[in-house]
């Protein structure tokens, strides 16, 4: 009788592990774990810009430098946006000192991740900026997956001539390990609908010359990337621009 109960005792015991491994990589649902591996973020911190507070401009004049306490820069702040067909758009805001970011999400769709940097405007000390990023697209699978992500210097559209259909955008600054080659545009009749592929630049402004009338579109812009190891890589903004 004692050993039937062991025997009884052992299996249930295992059937609880089972499951509980299990959940461990995706739940019932089939859900994918996925863990973000964040590459090169450490020069995205480079591309920040110092400005004089008022404090430091009225010492300096005096020949005193400032050194006023708590008016550091802030760190970068990064943040994942995850967006699908499938499920809401879900935005998180990741520690500048981490290198890997785990969520769960449902499997099965078609997902973006696309990840920005950014800087805090403190005290009017130190200019915010939103120059750096990355992007990539998969279709998540149940279980465990990993995604690196390399982060890059990235332009944003500055804004329209409507005149002239114009798209014109801010250069990027920031490491000099990182060569710009040129620039892509991508057009869309949707915020949310797919951006088509319409042109290429090494510079601003581009001229869209296929729209017209009274039709609103939206624009995103790329940024093709060469790091040192000569190999191109694209940086997508994630803040489409309208016209008219």
């Amino acid at each position: 009788m004692k050993k039937n109960l062991s025997k009884l005792l052992i299996i249930v015991m295992a059937i609880i592990s089972i499951s509980v491994f299990s959940n461990s990589c995706y739940d019932d649902n089939g859900d994918a774990v996925v863990t973000i591996h964040l590459e090169r973020n450490d020069l995205a911190a480079m591309g920040v810009q110092y400005r004089e507070g008022i404090i430091d401009k009225i010492l300096n004049f005096f020949s005193t430098r400032a050194e006023a306490g708590g008016w550091q820069p802030t760190k970068t702040l990064v943040t994942l946006t995850v967006s699908s067909g499938c499920f809401n758009e879900q935005v998180f805001t990741i520690s500048p000192t981490t290198t890997t970011f785990t969520t769960t999400l449902p499997s099965g769709c078609e997902t973006t991740f696309t990840v920005t940097s950014s800087y805090d405007d403190i005290f009017m000390t130190y200019t915010f900026q939103k120059n750096w990023g990355g992007q990539t697209n998969l279709i998540l699978t149940p279980g465990e997956q990993d995604i690196r992500i390399q982060i890059l210097p990235m332009a944003f559209i500055s804004g329209w001539n409507t005149v002239s259909h114009q798209v014109g955008w801010a250069e990027p600054s920031g490491s000099s390990a990182y060569t710009i080659v040129s620039y892509n545009i991508y057009r869309s009749t949707s915020i949310h609908g797919k951006y088509n592929y319409i042109g290429s630049s090494t510079n601003t402004p581009y001229i869209d010359s296929a729209i017209g009338g009274t039709t609103r579109y939206y624009y995103k812009l790329s940024t093709l990337s060469k790091l040192n190891d000569n190999i191109l890589r694209e940086s997508m903004t994630n803040d489409p621009k309208t016209w008219p």
